[in-house]
């Protein structure tokens, strides 16, 4: 990750190109909402995501 996108949080190093700008668009998306990290993809999981919102969820502020 470039030092410009650190602001976006942590991205998926595994995903195809379709994704990861999939992923980095939805991380911006949270960034100008306002809205902290989530974690995931499992309610198991430990790791923030910047595309993920934290309890986007429940809120259903998670997409674009």
């Amino acid at each position: 990750m470039e030092n410009k996108d650190k602001i976006y949080g942590n991205q998926c190093g595994s995903d195809n190109a379709f994704t990861r700008k999939a992923r980095l668009l939805q991380s911006m998306y949270r960034v100008e909402i306002g809205e902290e990290e989530g974690v995931g993809p499992t309610k198991a999981s430990k790791q923030k995501y910047g595309n993920m919102i934290s309890g986007g969820e429940v809120y259903g502020k998670n997409s674009l």
